[in-house]
């Protein structure tokens, strides 16, 4: 169900915009749905206003609160100015998480000051091993032969 147009501006503290919004053409809250920054500029929004309801309108939408409208003054003075909500849905569509699948992180770099793992007894029985004069003698290979003895 749309809200009416009068009550949203109601709740945004923006009613003395209405009669503006209707002499225009934006009747319905559906209308004000598609409204541009050249819109607001000729409709005489001030700028924290045209905000609150951008706010509003990406809310109904849909669009976390968390996700920041970006500014027409952020990009290049020789770029027409896009209104932040144009540039909301003219974005790539964010991949969808699938549930239940964990994305790959890589495990974080040991600390280098971190003190050293004690030798495993396996370790220290091939340490031992090699002491040997006989063992000493052999290849690697031949080393880890005999290690695995």
């Amino acid at each position: 169900m749309m809200p009416e147009l009068g009550g949203v501006l109601d709740r945004l503290g923006l009613r003395q915009y209405l009669e503006v919004l209707k002499e225009n053409g934006f009747n319905t809250w559906e209308a004000v749905l598609d409204i541009t920054e050249d819109d607001f500029q000729q409709l005489g929004f001030k700028l924290g206003h045209r905000r609150a309801l951008q706010r509003e309108i990406a809310t109904f939408r849909g669009i976390p609160s968390s996700y920041a409208l970006e500014s027409e003054y952020g990009g290049s003075q020789s770029s027409p100015p896009i209104s932040p909500l144009d540039k909301l849905f003219t974005q790539a569509p964010q991949p969808q998480r699938i549930e239940g699948k964990r994305r790959y992180r890589r495990h974080p770099r040991p600390d280098s000051n971190a003190p050293k793992k004690p030798k495993t007894a396996y370790v220290n029985f091939a340490d031992y091993l090699r002491t040997d004069p006989a063992v000493s003698a052999l290849s690697f290979v031949d080393i880890a032969r005999e290690v695995g003895k």
